[in-house]
């Protein structure tokens, strides 16, 4: 439950869990889950007249089947075979519908550590337009990656691009390192996370060595492999949190992410389903869900579409003096800094834009405990926004200007 489009948007999901399947101590998990916005969404379509879109209602569905097969030698490790199932309709006029197929092996590398390694990944992405999509191409987006609206065959080729059928063949390792189970109360409690992404390199194989047959609209320097196009991309990324107790009722917490992405080979742009974003209640939370940046753009719409840098950094002050279900409750101030940025174009990151295209906001925010995590109710406000001719908000500061973001759990 939260508010990532500005409005409620709630859901629930049904799980089955066996774990012991096959005798031999593997686990098996299945998981349908649902959700949808209270009401259509049009926070991202002022742009367009009343009339020239369809009404949107944010909704998400999905099916999540895995097995984990523990190795019996190896305490703590094992493989994990993933199939999912999911689709997605988003206030930018935009529907998808994704299938993925994964297998992985998970090592215990210590009492705090832990290695994944994803082996193998297959997921095939379709995309489809709503009514209007084409208008709030032109107006909000086709500038922010240097396309003239006017020109009607590049607004085709853009659109075409974002539209196409294509397939994410991925390796992944991630390492996550936490002192948290080990951890005495009056330590500082750290959390590590580093990942590094590649998605191409088997299908490009295949494409350059089995799949040579001409497809109608590609050519040789298209990447695709039987009639399908293919994502070609390196993502690193890393976060780190921290918590420390002050005392039995405070705690100063904080965390950093940087990460980065690029397209190699033949292709010249990233998948927009694996780009990075900002804003919401685990992000900036001046912003609302995925409508900061990228740089000192002003279209949320555009924010929409993610951007492939990202750099962010978050403290917060937890106080906790009273109980709610038998659960520690309180109040918490926090501040957050940074965006995301283009590789290339007029919201590239580049040291000039970084020293002005930063955003930056401030704020409280009530955590009512429940036996699943406290609830978050955050009202932030924006001391520096890039998107504003005078970016400093300080001066015309009103305590009504506030975002509210709504959570579940600690923000990190």
């Amino acid at each position: 439950m939260d508010n990532r489009y500005g409005e409620l948007f709630f859901g629930g999901a049904l799980a089955f869990e066996n774990k012991n399947i096959f005798g031999g101590a593997e686990k098996f998990l299945s998981t349908a889950a649902y959700g949808t916005q209270s009401g259509s969404s049009t926070r991202l379509l002022s742009n367009l007249a009343e009339g020239e879109y369809e009404k949107v209602t944010p909704r998400e569905f999905s099916l999540k089947n895995r097995l984990l097969l523990p190795v019996l030698k190896k305490p703590g490790n094992f493989y994990a075979v993933t199939a999912e199932y999911a689709t997605i309709t988003q206030p930018i006029l935009l529907s998808s519908r994704t299938g993925l197929l994964r297998s992985s092996y998970s090592a215990k590398l210590g009492p705090s550590s832990r290695l994944n390694f994803d082996f193998f990944e297959f997921e095939l992405v379709q995309k489809d337009s709503l009514r209007g999509f084409k208008k709030l191409f032109k107006t909000d987006l086709a500038r922010n990656i240097g396309i003239d609206p006017a020109n009607e065959s590049r607004v085709n080729a853009g659109i075409d691009s974002l539209l196409n059928t294509h397939v994410n063949q991925s390796f992944r390792l991630r390492y996550n390192y936490s002192n948290r189970l080990n951890a005495m109360p009056e330590k500082t409690i750290w959390n590590l996370d580093l990942l590094v992404e590649e998605s191409g390199s088997l299908a490009w194989l295949v494409d350059n060595y089995l799949d040579k047959k001409p497809y109608t609209g590609f050519t040789d320097s298209d990447p695709q492999i039987f009639g399908i196009a293919y994502s070609q991309y390196v993502k690193l990324e890393s976060g780190m949190g921290f918590a420390k107790n002050l005392s039995p009722g405070s705690q100063l917490a904080g965390r950093w992410s940087i990460g980065l992405m690029r397209p190699y080979g033949k292709a010249e742009t990233t998948p927009e389903e694996r780009r990075f974003y900002a804003g919401g209640p685990n992000s900036m939370r001046g912003w609302l869900f995925n409508t900061l940046g990228p740089g000192r753009s002003a279209s949320e719409a555009a924010s929409n579409f993610g951007a492939d840098i990202k750099l962010e950094l978050g403290m917060e002050y937890r106080l906790k003096f009273f109980r709610f279900f038998k659960q520690q409750s309180g109040v918490t101030f926090f501040t957050d800094v940074g965006n995301i940025w283009d590789r290339t174009g007029p919201y590239a990151l580049t040291l000039r834009s970084l020293r002005r295209d930063f955003a930056w906001d401030a704020g409280a925010g009530l955590r009512v405990g429940s036996p699943i995590g406290p609830f978050r109710f955050d009202f932030a406000w924006k001391i520096h926004d890039p998107a504003e001719v005078q970016p400093w908000r300080i001066a015309q500061w009103r305590l009504k200007d506030y975002t509210f973001n709504f959570g579940i759990g600690e923000a990190f």
